[in-house]
């Protein structure tokens, strides 16, 4: 079953950023993202957006995952379902974001254009 807020998100625009951090063991994808609040023009925090991360196993199963929102408490993760929703959109049209030949592994990434397997 879809997360309907979550695919919303998405769909309007919400997922403001998503990179893929460079890890060393390549057993794990590490992704951080920026998402805007629903509801407000900024997150309790003050920030314009919530930002969390994701990690993923080889599979592209979801390994672990963490928003700042509040909407954690109630068991709603709108936020990192966005975030998911874009990564799988990515991925179908066949864009892998993943570090450029050139990263030091400092956080640089960029994204490139990739057969699925």
């Amino acid at each position: 079953m879809r997360n309907t807020h979550g695919y919303k998100l998405y769909r309007d625009g919400h997922v403001t950023d998503l990179k893929c951090c460079p890890v060393e063991n390549r057993k794990f994808f590490f992704f951080r993202f920026k998402v805007k609040p629903i509801e407000r023009a900024k997150t309790e925090d003050g920030q314009i957006t919530y930002n969390g991360f994701i990690i993923l196993k080889a599979s592209g199963e979801v390994h672990s995952a963490h928003c700042p929102c509040k909407g954690r408490s109630d068991g709603c993760y709108r936020h990192i379902a966005a975030v998911l929703f874009d990564l799988q959109v990515t991925v179908s049209n066949n864009k892998i974001i993943a570090p450029p030949a050139n990263a030091s592994g400092r956080g640089e990434v960029g994204i490139v254009t990739m057969p699925l397997l």
